[in-house]
Formats: structure tokens, C-alpha cells, sequence
């Protein structure tokens, strides 16, 4: 049997190193878009205590990470953090009340950390009802975290810019 052609030092044959992946033409069957799909097909109740059973670990760590949102927020409360200095535009009106930033940002990452505790609850109580207000935490906060991030980009663009320029802007 001959061998094959080769040019390359290490004296692989030609063909091998030229191989090219191919698109699948249309004839060939293809793979499910995802594995596992079978566990889905029938059921729904079997479908979703099987979805359920596979974010168990998921819920370890997220338990975890809301007792540490939990704490944070604490945090923010107790010793007044995330005053603003009076440089910024926005947050800047009201720097002189503490209580009232540290207040709001308590309490935004108290409800995402009571989402992320309801979500751990709900997986490992199996009580699916309970998602339900994990989701709508998370909805709610993650909705203000947006629209407080705008703000906060917005807010600290003006602080440096009235500290750059030596002005007040307040909007």
C-alpha cells in the first residue's frame, strides 16, 4: 500500500492538514437544538420538577450571594454609605440627608437579595410558587438598577466635570 503524499516537517500526510469543516447540507439530519430535550417531551409536571431538580446547585450559590446582598444592604443602612458629594448634579441635592441615599440603596439591594433568598427557598423547599415573587424582585430591581446606573454615569460625568471647570451645574 502506498503512502500518502506529505510536505510538511512533521510528516503528517497532505490531506489531513488540509481538511476544511463543511456546512451541513440539507440533507443531513441535524442535532437537536439542545441536549437532553427528551426529558421535556411528554409531562409537564415531570418537565418542570426535572427543571426544577437541575437548578438545585444554582440555588446554593444564589442563596449565598443574596445573604451577602443581605449584608450589604445592612451595611448601607447602618453606616450611611453612598452620599453624594454636592459636585454632582443629580444625587448631589441630596447629599446632606445620608440616611436618605443609604435608605434607597439599602433597599434596592434588599429586594434583589430577597429575590435571590426566595429563589434558593422556592428550589430547595420545592415550593415552585414561590418563584414567582423571586422573579418579580429581581424584575423590579433590575429595573431600577438600570435607571439608577443612568443616572449614576450621568451624575459622576457632571461631578467630574463641575470639579474640572469649577461650576455647579445641577442638571
Amino acid at each position: 500500500m502506498p503512502t500518502p503524499p506529505t510536505d510538511s516537517p512533521t510528516g503528517r500526510p497532505r490531506c489531513a492538514r488540509r481538511t476544511r469543516l463543511r456546512a451541513p447540507s440539507r440533507s443531513t439530519p441535524t442535532a437537536p437544538p439542545w441536549r437532553h430535550r427528551a426529558v421535556f417531551d411528554g409531562d409537564v409536571e415531570k418537565a418542570n420538577a426535572a427543571a426544577l431538580a437541575s437548578l438545585k446547585p444554582a440555588g446554593i450559590f444564589v442563596g449565598v450571594l443574596g445573604l451577602g446582598m443581605a449584608v450589604l444592604a445592612s451595611s448601607f443602612v447602618r453606616f450611611q454609605l453612598g452620599a453624594a458629594p454636592p459636585e454632582e448634579p443629580i444625587s448631589g441635592r441630596f447629599g446632606h440627608l445620608p440616611l436618605l441615599e443609604a435608605l434607597f440603596l439599602g433597599g434596592l439591594w434588599g429586594i434583589v437579595a430577597a429575590g435571590a433568598l426566595v429563589f434558593a427557598i422556592a428550589l430547595w423547599t420545592e415550593r415552585p410558587g414561590l418563584l414567582r415573587w423571586a422573579i418579580w424582585a429581581w424584575v423590579v430591581g433590575g429595573v431600577v438598577f438600570v435607571l439608577f446606573g443612568a443616572m449614576n454615569f450621568y451624575t459622576h460625568i457632571g461631578m467630574y466635570y463641575n470639579l474640572a471647570h469649577g461650576t455647579m451645574h445641577q442638571w
